[in-house]
């Protein structure tokens, strides 16, 4: 069995896909790259794009741009969790219209800031 401790975590990376002056479409990518499986909730890296909480921090020319779109509760359990595995890599598309003003002009700053919840003691996927 494999224990989760707080030090396994994906690295991160955003490319801007399109910047059309109305929209900001992102890729993310995680890849996990610790020797433990990292359990990811499905909803931190939507396969459908689909932003149902404020995954990124944006500011436009340093101020920050705040997320106005949906905003799901949910109770967690172990069928919401996706199994990265070591040395695996998965991507979304994200357009942030969904979910922040993208339309002013200006340099915007994006970085993802998703809350991943787990429990240390919690064992999550059979190795």
């Amino acid at each position: 069995m494999a224990f989760i401790t707080a030090q396994t975590q994906p690295e991160i990376t955003l490319a801007v896909v399109t910047n059309d002056g109305d929209d900001i479409v992102l890729r993310v990518t995680m890849v996990n790259r610790d020797s433990k499986v990292f359990p990811l909730l499905r909803w931190n890296l939507p396969g459908d794009g689909e932003l149902t909480n404020a995954l990124f921090e944006l500011s436009r020319n340093g101020k920050p741009v705040p997320y106005r779109g949906k905003m799901v509760k949910r109770s967690v359990s172990e069928k919401d969790y996706l199994q990265l595995k070591p040395g695996e890599e998965r991507s979304a598309m994200i357009a942030l219209a969904q979910g922040y003003d993208t339309k002013p002009k200006g340099t915007y700053k994006i970085r993802y800031h998703a809350w991943n919840q787990y429990s240390r003691e919690t064992t999550m996927f059979p190795c």
